[in-house]
Formats: C-alpha cells, structure tokens, sequence
C-alpha cells in the first residue's frame, strides 16, 4: 500500500467522524477535551498516519486512526458506569473517575497503536529505507511518501513493545496521575488483547472495548460490501445496541476477578471462623451505577454553594436542575439515579428523589437544610 502523507487536519477530518468527535467534546467538557484528550488523539493520528490496522480488521488506508478512535471513544462511554477503585471515598471516587476515563481514552490508543505497529513495515524511497517507530519524528511530520506492508511475523516481542509508547507519550502527560493510577494505567497497556493476571477494572474494560470495536467492524466485513464511509457513519450505532451487554460484560469479568481475589484471600488466610461471604450474606451489594448514584449524592452534600438549590420535599429530595448538574450533564445524572432507584418522579425544573436517596444525602451533609 502506497501512501501520500496528509497533514494532522487532513487526517483526522477524513477518517474521524466530526459528530464523534463533538459527542466525545460534550461528554467530557469542551476545555478538558482541548487539554487533556485532543492533544493525545493528535498524537496518536500523527505516528500512525494512514497506515493500516491489521489484515483482518480495519485493513483499509486509515485504519488505524479509525480503530485507535472508536476503541478509545467505546471505553469513555462504558467508563460512565464502571467503579474503578472500589475501596476509595465518595470523594476520592468523585475526584478520580475522571482521570480514569482519561486513562481509558489513553490506555485504548496506546494498546491500538502497538498493535499496529507490530504487524506492518513502513519503508520510504525504493523500499531500502525503513522507518522506525522508535524514531522521534512521526510519519506525519516526516511527510514523505512511504510503502506498507504486512509482515509475516510480528515486528516486537511483547517483552519489548511497551518501549515504542516513549513516542506516543509525550514528556510530562501523566504528572498528574497518582502511582496507583500510573500502575492501573500500565496493567491497561494490553497489546495481547487477553485476560492477564493482576488486570484490575481499568484494564478489563479498555480491552472489552477494544475487542469488541475490532469484532464489530469484523461482522460487518462479513454482511457486507466493505465501505470506508458507512464505517465511519454507521460505528456509533453498531456500537450503541450492545453497550448494555457490554458494561454487564465488563461488570461480571470485575467481580469475578474480585471474587478469586478473595477466595485466594481466604483459602489462605482461613482459621475455621465463618467467611467474609457469610459474615455480610444478608447485605445486598450495590450495583456500579447504585454506587456512582450514592457518591454522587455524598458529593452533592459536600457542596455548600448548592445547598439552596436542594430541599426536602414530601418525605424525600428535591433536587434542582441547576444541582442536577453537579460534577456532569443534568440528563446524564438523572438517568444515574432513575437507574440506580432513587427517582421518585420527575417535576418540573426539578427531580424528587425517594427517601433512600435522602438518608445517603443526610449521611455526608454538613449541616441541616
């Protein structure tokens, strides 16, 4: 495949959808998107230019920006119902979750552009000249007309591959993370695209993400004729129906790696007594979004500048639209807590939330309203 190199513009107007990328804008807030996710996705498009993604799937020009984009933009919307350190406070939880949908965003293209990387060879000229990705300047910024193609075996070894991110990354971008938050960033960077052990709740979920944007484009190869433009349209919607399914995936391999975790815990720490299991058999544990719905409205109580926009009305919470909007979208936190069953019914400019929401809000307030 011969390719005539198109600037970072170029690049991302062809192959990234512009409703995807303003839906990704809205989601996260427009500055943070300009801060924090679009200077990683530049970076992303500039190194691996309009090169494929495999053989197998997204084997077309611009394959790779197209399945880095998709698989890092599924990850952000599974992360909205995923708790990522279930041991943390309400506030702790409150002030991380954003970082890790972040490091979802992060953790997808960096696992996508290993993976590429490992199956072509890019050469230059008359072929004698291979480019590195090890090299410092991308294929964008050299913009000299190159060749790829496939190898037969991979290019680096899975000892060695996480040392081609040192390009992909750029200097200073995780300062902010904790080194709890670096390691679960680290454990994420899965180019096996397998269950690993020590995979904590970030890495089985950039990886469901990944695995299922790859099979999506896959059963579309198979119904029908392959057309870069309908992929490019159609991926939200192919991606939307299953996302139900998805989180519960996502959800169940979680507690399932919690659960061996504790299991080995016991097995080894046993001394006859009744387990953790049978100690807390009668409590009824909370589901993720029963339990982002409960930090949220903790948070909610912490927060003073809100508090005339919260009262308590017919034995429950009458909560503002303008309080709604704490910490995220108003309609987005509604259905969070319609899900998680603390909606009573909805009013207008107002929701009023049942009396279990009230006695989690009154468990973290300061002081009576």
């Amino acid at each position: 495949m011969k390719i005539n190199p198109l600037d970072l513009e170029a690049l991302i107007r062809c192959y990234i959808p512009k409703d995807s990328l303003q839906e990704l804008a809205s989601a996260v807030g427009d500055t943070t998107f300009v801060d924090f996710y679009l200077p990683v996705l530049e970076r992303y498009v500039a190194r691996v230019g309009e090169i494929p993604f495999s053989e197998g799937s997204y084997s077309e020009r611009g394959g790779a920006v197209k399945c880095g984009f998709f698989s890092a933009h599924l990850a952000l919307k599974l992360c909205s119902k995923t708790i990522f350190q279930p041991k943390a406070t309400a506030q702790e939880r409150m002030t991380n979750d954003d970082r890790y949908r972040w490091m979802a965003f992060m953790a997808s293209l960096a696992v996508v552009y290993l993976c590429t990387i490992s199956k072509v060879s890019v050469s230059f000229d008359d072929g004698t000249q291979e480019y590195s990705f090890a090299e410092d300047e991308s294929l964008v910024e050299l913009g000299r007309t190159h060749e790829v193609s496939w190898t037969l075996q991979p290019t680096t070894g899975i000892q060695t591959t996480h040392l081609y991110l040192n390009e992909l990354f750029f200097p200073g971008q995780l300062a902010g993370l904790t080194s709890v938050q670096i390691r679960d960033l680290a454990v994420a960077i899965n180019p096996t695209l397998s269950s690993l052990p020590g995979e904590g709740p970030l890495a089985i979920l950039v990886r469901t993400a990944i695995n299922q944007t790859i099979e999506i484009e896959r059963k579309r190869r198979l119904s029908e004729i392959p057309d870069e433009q309908a992929t490019q349209n159609n991926f939200a919607a192919s991606a939307k129906a299953p996302l139900a399914q998805l989180q519960q995936a996502v959800d169940e391999e979680i507690k399932s790696k919690e659960l061996h975790s504790v299991a080995g815990q016991e097995a080894v720490g046993s001394d006859g007594g009744d387990s953790p299991n049978e100690q807390k058999e009668a409590q009824q544990p909370l589901t993720p979004t029963q339990q982002r719905a409960v930090d949220w409205l903790r948070g909610l109580a912490a927060m003073p500048t809100l508090q005339t926009e919260i009262r308590i009305r017919d034995g429950g919470l009458l909560i503002s639209r303008k309080a709604l909007g704490f910490g995220g979208v108003a309609s987005n936190n509604y259905s969070m807590l319609h899900e998680a069953g603390f909606v009573a019914e909805k009013r207008e400019g107002a929701v009023l939330c049942n009396e279990a929401a009230l006695n989690v809000f009154n468990s973290n307030k300061p002081e009576a309203i």
